[in-house]
């Protein structure tokens, strides 16, 4: 196993997949501290993905997403609470790093193309199209992330899902099969475990307790199936 520990961080730090921009890197300063937490904390990798040292809000595999995430959102009609501050500091405490020169010529560019649609740079149209294209680079790199680790009988799973969901005894019985295939890699390993990476990450849900329990896909997973198609990922060991 700790060869494929071994390989599992090297597929993480040496991806050619990433796509990086400008915006991107952006998403990489905000959830630096994150990232920096989840690397320290990782353990080991197996059929459940990666396993990191338990944290205030939970271990991966625990209800915990085991990637970072934005502040939550407040409740429609509820405006966000906003300190006092100096805006220019605020923006400056943001930008800490992000002054590589050929980063600086990404973000001419992104204005550039900002300013030949006919937006101001500091409209709230033009605000509008840079947090989504902020939140696109954040979706890209996570499914990235995710892909690097996943295994392909967990995508698998989730295309199952995908058509309807999926009772315990339907996802032990999947799992049963992936064992036998391969049992150098899920020997010792449970269906619960298995099937925790994808509800970790977020693509998938339980409900329901016990024998009752069923397994659903979320909004997550279809938007990671949609993504493995749109990039032509090729599909993934064990």
């Amino acid at each position: 196993m700790p060869g494929l520990v071994l390989s599992a961080v090297q597929a993480i730090l040496t991806s050619n997949h990433f796509v990086w921009g400008s915006v991107a890197a952006l998403c990489l300063l905000l959830f630096r501290p994150q990232l920096r937490d989840l690397l320290a904390r990782a353990t080991s990798v197996g059929p459940a993905g990666i396993r990191a040292a338990a944290q205030q809000q939970g271990a991966l595999g625990e209800g915990d997403a085991g990637v970072p995430v934005p502040a939550p959102v407040p409740a429609a009609g509820q405006p966000p609470a906003v300190p006092a501050v100096n805006p220019d500091q605020a923006a400056d405490q943001l930008l800490v790093g992000l002054d590589d020169a050929y980063l600086l010529e990404q973000e001419a560019g992104v204005r550039r193309v900002i300013l030949a649609a006919g937006l101001d740079p500091a409209s709230p149209q033009a605000i509008r199209v840079l947090s989504r294209w902020t939140a696109f680079w954040y979706v890209i790199w996570e499914f990235e992330r995710i892909y690097g680790i996943i295994f392909q009988s967990q995508i698998d799973l989730l295309r199952a899902m995908n058509v309807a969901r999926l009772a315990r005894d339907e996802v032990e019985r999947a799992f049963r099969d992936v064992a036998a295939r391969h049992p150098q890699i899920y020997e010792g390993a449970t269906a619960d475990q298995w099937s925790d990476f994808v509800t970790g990450q977020g693509l998938a849900a339980r409900e329901g307790e016990g024998e009752d329990q069923r397994v659903h896909i979320t909004e997550k997973g279809r938007s990671f199936l949609v993504f493995l198609v749109r990039q032509r990922k090729p599909n993934r060991n064990f």
